[in-house]
């Protein structure tokens, strides 16, 4: 019993420090001087003469987030843009959002308020977009996920920068959740931090702009969301169910005799017990088949080890089970002496100690 409690608790241990363990991303930009050593260090920056590249801050606020599916995102909020009044005329207004989708929840932008102020244009649009997106699910349930919203300028003829509006907010330091409503509502997650970040893609078209030789790609403009998963759904969902099928295992195994008295007292038959464990594998099997509905296109997910596990140990228990009455090699006699009760006082430790190396090596 020790021993079981003992690998429970590494289990436990394990799982608590995945599912607390976050580091703050080393590249977000915390500070404008951020964003000008990014873009000095990069060969972006702007020459003097006002030619390309052109910036144009840019803030993101999110009011709702929600998971369609395990790859698809709904994300509604504000994004605005401060456009001096030094930018080249005719220049573009607007945000594209490249990994939107289009369907019934697909991109809708609309003017939410325009403002003149001193040497600049404040610009605010409403957006509804659904974002198709990959995500690892590898952890799950202990996972943690990074939504975000890829910015891009709509003027695909012009060099624009965008550049994040950190002044806009209150705290942009590392850690720090800002950019989102706080009467939020996130089914089964929790923010950890919010923070802007660019990434350089390389492409291997111009997309028919025909720029000049030698012109590099702009690097884009991501607000990211750093979710983590609220445990208590999956597990009681999933592991729970899977605990009790475990538990049934054990009590069938107990009634396991080769005492004819006990076996009548328990009602104990080889065929009945075989039976039971059919029973059960085909009623793990639904929930299996249930989770990997959720996970096409996957690997195997961490919870999925519970499932493998359990087909193991209602395989071992019929065998077990079948050998009391046609018997074991001569080896392997001594695991039905005293009916058993070597493999009855393992059942708990061995099923607790798969479970602890599994989580080790997993994570």
């Amino acid at each position: 019993m020790a021993i079981s409690l003992l690998l429970a608790g590494v289990v436990g241990v394990q799982w608590w420090r995945v599912h607390t363990s976050f580091d703050p991303n080393p590249e977000q930009l915390i500070t404008p001087a951020d964003v000008q050593i990014y873009l000095d260090r990069e060969g972006f920056s702007p020459p003097v003469d006002g030619s390309e590249p052109f910036l144009v801050p840019t803030g993101v606020f999110i009011q709702s987030l929600a998971f369609r599916t395990p790859n698809d995102v709904h994300v509604t909020g504000y994004v605005w843009q401060r456009y001096d009044d030094d930018l080249p005329e005719g220049l573009s207004r607007g945000v594209v959002f490249p990994e939107s989708v289009r369907g019934d929840a697909g991109e809708r932008t609309e003017i939410a308020y325009r403002k003149r102020g001193d040497g600049y244009e404040l610009i605010g649009w409403h957006f509804d977009v659904a974002l198709r997106q990959w995500f690892d699910y590898d952890d799950y349930p202990i996972d943690h996920k990074t939504v975000w919203l890829r910015l891009w300028h709509p003027d695909f003829t012009r060099r624009v920068i965008l550049v994040p509006d950190l002044a806009a907010y209150a705290s942009t330091e590392a850690g720090a959740i800002f950019g989102v409503d706080r009467g939020i509502v996130l089914d089964g997650w929790r923010i950890d931090e919010t923070f802007f970040q660019y990434q350089a893609f390389g492409y291997d078209t111009d997309f028919g702009v025909h720029e000049r030789p030698g012109a590099r790609v702009l690097p884009e403009l991501h607000f990211n969301i750093v979710l983590e998963r609220q445990f208590l759904d999956p597990f009681v969902i999933h592991m729970v169910p899977l605990f009790v099928v475990v538990a049934l295992l054990f009590g069938m195994l107990m009634t396991v005799t080769l005492d004819g008295d006990k076996a009548k007292r328990f009602g104990f038959t080889t065929l009945s017990l075989i039976g039971a464990c059919s029973g059960l594998f085909f009623l793990v099997l639904l929930g299996h088949i249930q989770l990997r509905q959720r996970f096409t296109g996957y690997g195997i997910v961490y919870i999925e080890s519970f499932y493998l596990l359990i087909y193991v140990l209602i395989l071992l228990v019929a065998v077990f089970t079948f050998s009391t009455t046609h018997g074991l090699p001569r080896g392997l006699r001594f695991l039905h002496r005293n009916d058993g009760e070597i493999v009855k006082l393992a059942f708990w430790p061995l099923t607790f100690a798969a479970l602890a190396v599994i989580a080790l090596a997993w994570f």
